[in-house]
């Protein structure tokens, strides 16, 4: 891209009712060239009026799209809460039994991971944003990036966010974290 035009974006998900942890968020970055929200939001949407959002499993918002699509920088960006896929994973660990359960949470997240980039280049997409595992990721997934902020409100190792960078095709996430509530 023309004289290295980076673009930052903030990315939040998961915020489940935590109003006032997300507006002090938001107020740390007032500059940031785009915001989204991927779902499961627990609050009056009026708050995150300059926000893109993605409807979560818990929403009501009717309104709310199921997905979104962007350009960012070269970026063809596909953004869903990511609870599409939970029915057909948890039939398919079924038969796992023999499986730790750390095993099998790795086996899990393996082939939700196969499933969202499976989905994001069928969609003619390379870039997905995405929450609902309240789980933090940046993986390069058969030719997909794969992004997901995390919780706002509660995760494994912390609450958290990120801060993605796109400039042209080049693309960089940086994964913040908060403490739980």
């Amino acid at each position: 891209s023309v004289g290295g035009n980076v673009m930052k974006y903030l990315l939040i998900s998961d915020t489940h009712g935590q109003l006032e942890k997300t507006r002090n968020l938001i107020l740390q970055y007032p500059l940031m060239d785009g915001y989204f929200h991927m779902g499961d939001v627990g609050f009056a949407l009026s708050y995150l009026e300059q926000f893109h959002i993605v409807r979560g499993n818990h929403d009501r918002h009717t309104s709310l799209p199921m997905e979104l699509r962007f350009t960012l920088g070269e970026r063809k960006v596909l953004c869903m809460h990511g609870n599409r896929f939970d029915e057909e994973t948890v039939q398919e660990l079924l038969h796992m039994q023999h499986l730790s359960g750390e095993e099998m949470m790795e086996e899990c997240m393996r082939r939700l991971y196969e499933k969202l980039s499976d989905y994001t280049k069928r969609q003619g997409c390379d870039t997905l944003f995405f929450g609902h595992t309240h789980e933090q990721c940046c993986v390069e997934y058969e030719g997909v990036t794969l992004i997901n902020p995390g919780s706002l409100s509660f995760g494994m190792n912390g609450a958290g966010y990120a801060i993605v960078e796109i400039e042209g095709k080049h693309i960089h996430a940086e994964m913040k974290t908060l403490p739980n509530l």
